[in-house]
């Protein structure tokens, strides 16, 4: 008993007696402890002043929209010859629901072509001419990111 007691009172000299300096942390050490650094010259920062000549440019997602041409066949719906394609699906099923979820959302002109690697291109809005195809498809692109020009062949 009296040796355990011994070995308890050692070991607690032995833990207290070690902790006679203090412990910096890295931060303390930077921030607290005298260094030669601190008491170096101040430092003045003079402004500088540039001038540039910008022309600005107006550019749309109009112009940078992606198109492609292909030959495709209308399965579902009417379209023209420039179509906003917002899906394209191997299964019909899948091209059918956005379909028919692109209607509920107010886009009337919906239809699905095919193409030669039976991909089922589905087409949110069709027009006759380019221009229009291509200032509707900025607005599309708010809502479906995705949304490229389809020129039908």
């Amino acid at each position: 008993m009296k040796k355990i007691l011994y070995i308890m009172v050692a070991g607690a000299l032995i833990l207290t007696g070690c902790k006679s300096q203090k412990n910096y942390t890295s931060w303390e050490n930077v921030y607290d402890s005298p260094t030669a650094s601190t008491t170096s010259a101040p430092v003045t920062v003079a402004p500088v002043t540039t001038q540039q000549n910008v022309q600005m440019v107006a550019t749309t997602q109009q112009s940078t929209a992606p198109a492609r041409s292909e030959s495709v066949t209308v399965t579902h719906g009417t379209a023209e010859k420039y179509c906003i394609v917002v899906g394209s699906f191997g299964n019909i099923d899948n091209a059918t629901r956005l379909m028919e979820n692109l209607k509920n959302d107010g886009y009337a002109g919906s239809s699905i072509m095919k193409n030669a690697n039976n991909m089922n291109r589905v087409s949110c809005a069709s027009f006759a001419t380019e221009s229009e195809a291509r200032q509707k498809l900025a607005e599309v692109r708010a809502q479906y990111s995705d949304a490229w020009l389809l020129i039908r062949q």
